[in-house]
C-alpha cells in the first residue's frame, strides 16, 4: 500500500479535496502559437470560445486533462489544434508543468506556454507538493486552486 500521493499513470488528476470534485468540461483546443506543445497538465485560458495555452498574468481557467479513450503515446503525446480536449476546473491535487526551481510549499502562477512558476506577482494557481530543482519544464504534484494575486503594498 503505498503512502502519500503517488503519480498516476494515464491520468492528471489524482484526488479531490474538502469532498468535492474538480470539474472537467470539454472544449476545442484553438490556436497553437509556435514552439508550443500543448500537453495534459498545462494551463489554460478561454479565447474566442476555444481553449488555448495560458500566459502569463492571464485569466487561467483551468488546465488539461487526458483522454483516456483517445489513442495516445502515454499522457505526454501534445494536444493538436482542433481536438476536444478535457479542462479540469476546480481543486484538486495534480500533476502540472513548472518551470524552474520551485520548493514544496512555494505558490506558483500563470507563465508562458501553459507552466505554471514561482508566485512573484501574478495570480496564484496552486501550491507545489512537491520540488523541483530542474531549470526546464517537468510535472509535479501541486494542490491546484485560483486566487487574485497578492496585494500591492502602496
Amino acid at each position: 500500500m503505498p503512502q502519500g500521493f503517488v503519480h498516476p499513470a494515464n491520468a492528471v488528476v489524482t484526488t479531490s479535496l474538502h469532498g468535492a470534485s474538480p470539474k472537467p468540461c470539454e472544449f476545442e483546443f484553438g490556436a497553437v502559437d509556435t514552439g508550443e506543445t500543448p500537453l495534459a497538465g498545462m494551463l489554460v485560458q478561454l479565447s474566442s470560445g476555444l481553449v488555448i495555452l495560458g500566459e502569463s498574468g492571464d485569466n487561467i481557467i483551468g488546465f488539461l486533462d487526458v483522454i483516456p479513450d483517445k489513442p495516445r503515446d502515454g499522457d505526454d503525446a501534445p494536444f493538436e489544434l482542433g481536438d476536444q480536449v478535457k479542462v479540469v476546473m476546480g481543486e484538486c491535487v495534480t500533476l502540472l508543468w513548472v518551470n524552474g526551481a520551485i520548493d514544496e510549499g512555494n505558490f506558483l502562477e500563470p507563465d508562458d506556454d501553459g507552466l505554471a512558476v514561482l508566485q512573484t506577482t501574478g495570480m496564484c494557481c496552486g501550491q507545489a507538493l512537491e520540488t523541483s530543482a530542474t531549470t526546464t519544464p517537468k510535472k509535479i504534484l501541486v494542490h491546484f486552486f485560483k486566487c487574485p494575486p497578492p496585494a500591492v503594498s502602496v
